[in-house]
């Protein structure tokens, strides 16, 4: 097993590598919505991403969150699920629409 980098996919080539992947990482610390996190979930990926709040909010307990400034812990964390039974058991996820979300926005507004 490794860490494979591919750049300039188109979407369905991704979607082919999501769905037989082990796992996605996701450091980012900028994110908004987090739609990469979200479409790996659904595609039955396991997702490691940063612990940011818009993530917690959209994947509850179905990602395994780190720091995105801890390199050793996002190590670590890897090493860990790579020796995992767990990684072929495929997640069940169904994304929330955009209505559930901007009905949650507005009902908090």
């Amino acid at each position: 097993m490794g860490v494979i980098e591919q750049n300039n996919l188109t979407d369905g080539q991704i979607a082919a590598l999501l769905s037989r992947a082990s796992g996605m990482l996701f450091p980012s610390i900028a994110e908004e919505f987090g739609l990469p996190p979200i479409e790996a979930l659904a595609l039955g990926c396991r997702v490691v991403c940063a612990d940011l709040e818009v993530f917690q909010e959209l994947l509850g307990n179905r990602a395994v969150y780190v720091s995105p400034l801890d390199r050793y812990l996002w190590e670590k964390t890897i090493k860990n699920l790579a020796g995992s039974d767990g990684l072929d058991t495929k997640i069940q996820f169904t994304p929330p629409t955009w209505a559930a979300h901007f009905k949650t926005v507005l009902t908090n507004v």
